[in-house]
């Protein structure tokens, strides 16, 4: 008996020469956005990121496109690997302000990077800004060197002329196979967030109401309205009436004394 399934299609792999430009030179620019993709989201798990959070993003610089390490990726890093960073020192190297850290993982190994950034002719908010950089700088600098991932920092690329940010676009051919599943944002909603408005009131005194035990619709009560006589054994009724009068309490007792 034939087989009824339909034949799963093969991914597209890249050419020979294509891998050693990766693998060698470090060029991703001749890969596919699938290919890109699967790349990325490749890189992510051998280092325990969740590639949801962004963490590197693709960069053309001097002709190559590489990936180079966000925020989020240096600080998954440091809690995924348990890596504790110190500030060794803090100075002043001719116009230049200049951060040594320390990290080092939970069995004693470590590392030192630097990060230095020029603050000749600022002050104020702009002075405090570019030693804050700094120092975030030597962090991120430091944990990247110390699990052995050799690329750029986010802080870095501000100050590398001529680097661009690349974003993955969808092949224009629309045969183009392109697997949702490994983009790192999530499908917008296809619904709408509106709460909805709930039942409407009736105003009609006189409206019925659906009883969901039998399906048939019946009055509202009317507390007003006569007891039948066949209720009426049934129902007590007792009138409480009372005169206060004047009088005096025993001190024992606490009742009323007869005068």
């Amino acid at each position: 008996m034939a087989d009824s399934a339909l034949p799963t299609p093969a991914k597209e792999l890249p050419s020979p020469d294509v891998i050693a430009k990766v693998l060698l030179g470090g060029d991703l620019a001749q890969l596919t956005p699938q290919q890109k993709i699967s790349y990325y989201r490749s890189v992510c798990d051998s280092l325990g990121l969740n590639p949801l959070t962004q963490p590197f993003e693709y960069l053309r610089l001097s002709g190559r496109e590489v990936l180079y390490a966000k925020r989020n990726c240096t600080d998954q890093l440091r809690h995924a690997h348990h890596i504790s960073v110190t500030i060794t020192a803090r100075e002043l190297v001719e116009d230049c302000y200049v951060v040594t850290a320390r990290a080092s993982f939970p069995n004693g190994r470590h590392d030192e990077s630097i990060g230095a950034v020029p603050i000749a002719g600022l002050k104020g908010e702009s002075r405090s800004n570019a030693m804050m950089k700094c120092e975030t700088k030597a962090k991120r600098r430091v944990t990247l060197s110390l699990v052995g991932l050799s690329t750029l920092d986010e802080s870095e690329v501000d100050s590398i002329p001529g680097a661009q940010p690349v974003h993955i676009t969808r092949s224009s051919r629309s045969d183009a196979p392109v697997d949702l599943g490994l983009e790192c944002s999530p499908p917008p909603l296809n619904k709408s967030l509106t709460p909805s408005p709930g039942p409407v009131a009736s105003t009609h005194r006189d409206a019925t109401i659906a009883d969901p035990g039998v399906g048939a619709s019946v009055a509202p009560a009317d507390i007003n309205a006569p007891i039948p006589d066949a209720w009426q054994p049934f129902v007590q009724k007792t009138a409480v009436t009372g005169t206060i009068t004047a009088g005096t309490r025993s001190k024992t007792t606490g009742k009323p004394r007869s005068r």
